[in-house]
């Protein structure tokens, strides 16, 4: 079991295969990455009660979820969730932090994949989320799915170059210095706004700020405001949910450089930074 704060949240193991030989044809990383999305979206929102992960199998196909007794998801939300960065609040006011990256790169992985992702949910009562991978082996679509990654990430060589992510989820972060890994850069971790502004205060130096925007203590406009009075020539790259183009125009006016259309991709974060790091 895992202790929450003054609760207790009990996690479960459901295998239906137990003693039983089992293979999953797919990119195995992939799968795991998405299964860990979902186990830590359920860790995320749920105080009280348990979650589950189960595997079971359906129409020739392996079906792994994860079910939790958390706050759950309005059925306007359902609709959005792998496609847009939220915020939720309870009604005791508290803010959970969205879904965020991590459903929207399980989503495009998923789909990368050719299997199946949905889930189910009510509000106050707990959610479950499921991935569906067909028994038969299908190698065109792992080889399609496990190549580009690789590939893209050839072309950089960053090594004097020095990145700080402004990201207050840890599985973003986590995913973008993933990405990035193969680079060379040096990466750099602030949790807010208000810590990275802290950080140039004491005198560090970045080639490039990549900065969330919705962020606890201080957010991603405050925070780019008060680093350009401290560096005015600093390149801030803005992370936002948001794509339509007065959203752009809304962030360029207010004195970022760039930005980045979540969900985030390999190819599109690598692209923009050498933009303003060659």
């Amino acid at each position: 079991s895992l202790k929450n704060s003054n609760n207790k949240v009990q996690i479960r193991l459901n295998n239906a295969f137990t003693g039983k030989p089992l293979s999953i044809y797919s990119d195995r990383h992939r799968v795991k990455q998405i299964i860990s999305n979902f186990v830590s979206n359920a860790l995320k929102f749920t105080e009280k009660g348990f979650i589950e992960l189960g595997l079971k199998s359906e129409n020739e196909k392996i079906i792994i979820y994860v079910k939790d007794t958390g706050i759950g998801i309005s059925p306007e939300n359902q609709g959005v969730i792998f496609e847009r960065f939220r915020k939720i609040e309870d009604s005791k006011d508290k803010i959970f932090r969205g879904v965020g990256l991590g459903m929207a790169i399980s989503k495009h992985l998923a789909e990368l994949l050719d299997i199946e992702i949905w889930l189910e949910s009510k509000e106050h009562v707990g959610s479950t989320f499921y991935l569906a991978i067909p028994e038969k082996e299908n190698q065109h679509i792992i080889k399609k799915a496990s190549e580009p990654e690789t590939e893209e990430r050839k072309e950089f060589s960053w090594d004097q170059i020095n990145i700080l992510i402004v990201e207050d989820e840890e599985p973003n972060y986590h995913y973008l210095e993933k990405v990035l890994k193969n680079t060379g850069a040096k990466i750099y971790w602030a949790k807010n706004g208000k810590e990275a502004v802290g950080i140039f205060k004491s005198g560090k130096t970045f080639n490039v700020v990549l900065m969330d925007m919705k962020m606890p203590a201080m957010d991603g406009y405050e925070a780019a405001n008060k680093i350009k009075e401290i560096v005015p020539t600093q390149t801030i790259i803005a992370q936002t949910a948001y794509a339509k183009m007065e959203d752009r125009d809304t962030i360029l006016a207010s004195g970022f450089d760039d930005y980045l259309s979540k969900p985030i991709l390999p190819d599109m974060l690598l692209n923009i930074i050498q933009k303003h790091v060659c």
